[in-house]
Parts: C-alpha cells; sequence; structure tokens
C-alpha cells in the first residue's frame, strides 16, 4: 500500500537519479536478476513518493505488484507484513489459483495467509523455518508467472518474523525476476534499520538516499500549493525553516493558504518564524479547523491504525452518516486516504495527532480497540497489540486473548512474539489457574 497522498503530489521535483536507479533495478528484476532496493531519509524526504514511482512503473511494466505500510502496531504483529503483502493475491487467485500457488514447499505459507485453525499450545522454543520457507516459495510462485514487486512502506517498523523471512527471501532472490523495495526512516527504529541495511549490502542491491530540495524546487513545490509565484523571499525564509523537506514545505504552504498570507513580505516573515517542530503542529492546527466528526474518526485512526469506515465511526462514537462527513472532511484536508480501508496519508499526522492524547486516555481507548476487535471476531493476533499498548488498565478476559494470541504466532514460528503476548498476560493478573499455564508455556 502506498499513500494516496503521493499519487496526487504532482510533478516529481529533482528525483532524476533516484528515478534511474529505480528503472534500473526494475530492468534487472525483469531480466530474472532480482534485488533489493532501500530508500531512506529522514521523514518527509519523499521516500514514499518514490515508492509510488516505483509502484507506477512497475504496473506499467507488467509486474505484479504486492505492497504493505507499516506503523507501530504492526510492529507487535507476527509476521504482520509478510501477510499484508501475500494475502491479497492469494484471494484474487480463486481456489484452483491458490492451490496452484501454495503447491509444494509454500504449503506452510497456508497457515498464515488462510487460517489454520487453533494450533496446540507448545513451548517457547526455537521458530520453525518452515513457515519462512513457505512464504519464500509462495514469491517464487507468484514470480513464474511474471516479475513481482514487493513495495513495503515505512519498514523501519516492520515486525522482526518479516524482517527475518526478508532476510530469508534476500539469499535466493538473485535468481528470481523479484524486486522487494522498502522505505525505512533513518535513525527511528536503529534495530530493525540495521536488518534491512544488511539486506541490501549484497551485490544486486542497492539503496537511495533523496536530497532536501533545492531552492529552485522549493520554489516549484512553494508555487504549486500557493497557485502563485513565491516572492524571493518567501523561498529563503521557507528553505531555513524546512531544509527543503518536501513535506514540511508543504505543511507551511498549507498553513499559509489558510492564512492568507499571500507570497510576498508577509508569507516570508511568517514563514521565517517556523521551524520543523511548528511546522509538523500545523496539523493540529487544520484537525482543529475540521468538523467534530472528523476530528472523532481522526483520534479513532490514530488508535486502530486503519479501519474500513463502519468501525472507525463505531470507535468514534458516531452514526454512519455522521462518520461519511468526517472522511470527506478529513480527506478534503488530504489527512486520511483509502477506499475500504481508511488510514492516514502519512505516519507524521498519524503519530502528530497520537502524541496529543494524554496517555491514560490513551490506555482507554486501545482497550475499546481490543474490545471492538474481539467483538467482531477478529483474530487474537490482531487484538494483542492494542492489549500490549493499553498500559496498566485491567482488561477482563485479555490475559486469555493474549495465551491464545501466543499459541498461533508460536505455532507459526514466532516464539518472541508469544514471549511479548505471555509476559503481557502476566501483567493483567490473571487467576491463578491461568497464571500457571503461562508459567508453564514460558518454560518457568
Amino acid at each position: 500500500m502506498v499513500s494516496g497522498a503521493a499519487r496526487s503530489a504532482g510533478p516529481l521535483l529533482e528525483r532524476g537519479g533516484e528515478m534511474e536507479a529505480i528503472e534500473r533495478a526494475l530492468d534487472e528484476a525483469a531480466a530474472g536478476r532480482g534485488g533489493m532496493l532501500l530508500l531512506e531519509g529522514t521523514a518527509g524526504i519523499g521516500k514514499t513518493r518514490l515508492l509510488w514511482e516505483l509502484r507506477r512503473l512497475a504496473g506499467e511494466r507488467g509486474f505484479e505488484v504486492l505492497g504493505a505500510r507499516c506503523d507501530e502496531l504492526e510492529e507487535s504483529i507476527a509476521f504482520g507484513i509478510a501477510a499484508q503483502l501475500l494475502t491479497a493475491p492469494l484471494q484474487r487467485a480463486g481456489r484452483s489459483g491458490r492451490a496452484e500457488l501454495l503447491e509444494g514447499a509454500a504449503a506452510p505459507a497456508a497457515a498464515l495467509l488462510l487460517g489454520g485453525g487453533k494450533p496446540e499450545p507448545a513451548p517457547v522454543g526455537d521458530p520453525s523455518q518452515a513457515l519462512l520457507r513457505g512464504l519464500t516459495w509462495l514469491i517464487a510462485n507468484l514470480a513464474q508467472r511474471g516479475p513481482v514487486a514487493v513495495l513495503i512502506d515505512d519498514a523501519h517498523w516492520a515486525d522482526p518474523e518479516s524482517l527475518r523471512w526478508l532476510n530469508h527471501l534476500e539469499k535466493g532472490i538473485g535468481e528470481l525476476p523479484v524486486l522487494v523495495a522498502a522505505t525505512v526512516r533513518r535513525g527511528e527504529v536503529p534495530a530493525a534499520e540495521e536488518v534491512l541495511r544488511t539486506l541490501v549490502a549484497a551485490d544486486e542491491s542497492a539503496s537511495i538516499s533523496p536530497e532536501p530540495l533545492s531552492a529552485e524546487g522549493s520554489t516549484a513545490l512553494l508555487e504549486r500549493r500557493l497557485a502563485a509565484a513565491p516572492s524571493p523571499a518567501l523561498v529563503a525564509s521557507a528553505q531555513e525553516a524546512t531544509g527543503g523537506n518536501p513535506l514540511l514545505l508543504d505543511a507551511l504552504a498549507l498553513e499559509l493558504v489558510a492564512q492568507n498570507a499571500g507570497t510576498g513580505a508577509e508569507a516570508a516573515e511568517m514563514a521565517s518564524g517556523l521551524v520543523p517542530d511548528s511546522i509538523v503542529r500545523t496539523v493540529l492546527l487544520r484537525l482543529r479547523r475540521l468538523p467534530e466528526p472528523a476530528r472523532a474518526i481522526a483520534e479513532a485512526l490514530t488508535i486502530l491504525g486503519e479501519a474500513p469506515l463502519p468501525r472507525a465511526a463505531e470507535m468514534a462514537g458516531l452514526t454512519r452518516a455522521e462518520g461519511e462527513e468526517g472522511i470527506d472532511a478529513l480527506e478534503a484536508a488530504e489527512m486520511v486516504e483509502g477506499d475500504d480501508v481508511l488510514r492516514f496519508s502519512h505516519p507524521i499526522l498519524r503519530s502528530t495527532i497520537y502524541e496529543q492524547i494524554s496517555p491514560r486516555r490513551r490506555h482507554a481507548r486501545h482497550v475499546q480497540a481490543a474490545r471492538l476487535l474481539h467483538s467482531a471476531g477478529e483474530q487474537p493476533e490482531r487484538i494483542a497489540p492494542h492489549l500490549i499498548a493499553a498500559g496498566d488498565v485491567a482488561i477482563p478476559g485479555g490475559a486469555e486473548i493474549l495465551i491464545e494470541a501466543g499459541r498461533r504466532v508460536y505455532a507459526l514460528g514466532a516464539p518472541e512474539a508469544t514471549v511479548r503476548y505471555l509476559l503481557r498476560a502476566l501483567e493483567l493478573d490473571p487467576d491463578p489457574g491461568t497464571r500457571a499455564e503461562i508459567l508453564l508455556q514460558l518454560g518457568a
């Protein structure tokens, strides 16, 4: 999944070298010499936009495009990114097509992607390699039908199990018509960043680091947003305030438009008083200008991460009609995207709003999300991240959900996630029998 904001951002500015590298990587993959491409840089530098351009080119060249977008909640879901990438192509394949794709060594992937019932409890130990091989063979089977592009946005938030699978996939990717491309925010999650950099150290892999926009590039971006040529003074002030970061420049321009500041001296003076942190805070100003249903939906989505409209509206305490009103306003403000599933158009928007919610309210809202997902019949491992994020709030039945989530992900070969879930279950002060069961599974 790639941001809708990236799709509507206008002509690409000052990214000729990066696009040449992307085209080379696609050419190599199409010729059967696959590899990995890492797009790294600071938040807002344009990594997601480049990933969208890669997606567009891959589609034009006949690649099957698989997409996933990570966030802080996904980091707690074992093999969550792998599931995002590979569930959709199996669903599209139909029954006979699924059987072909899951033949042979790919068969273990069915347990993750199609569901396989309740696994038996097992003590914590080394993860099985069967699922890793199954996912890799599924990619290989897809590649027999034509070249494949695997696109992962914000991979620094990928779950450890999916990163381990990418490491497994990398070992044989050079002989497949497969390109794996991932964006990484530099310095965000050092452990994940290091894993991804190790992957692209291979000869068939590469990395791209977009640079800030020059004065000329900043001028073009501001002119597009302001619908008028910015004065040299405004460009200079904007460059100083944002460092040429495209996302921050865009936020600044939106605030200038909202304040009707024009493009001359008044706008330059306003821009000179802004620094990146305060520009990011314009997100909150934009949100406060929206109607109440929009603000309620925005808070609901910060907790859920992503959700269909009915679920987001229920989480927000709104009717379906009120939810639609809120989504319309958020989409008009370019803050939310999606058709069937809604999510923020950029992770900075979500994190900025999330950080404004008090810890106590955040904890309570995650409990609400857990109950909502449980009542909707979601799998325990999809509920577990909310139970983990709920702090010290007491959650009736939470320990049992976490235990079941631990059983399921252990059967998939994710013992680290199992330990996370079981330790959290212990914190919920379960009854003596449940506590004994948890300790037994932990091997204590």
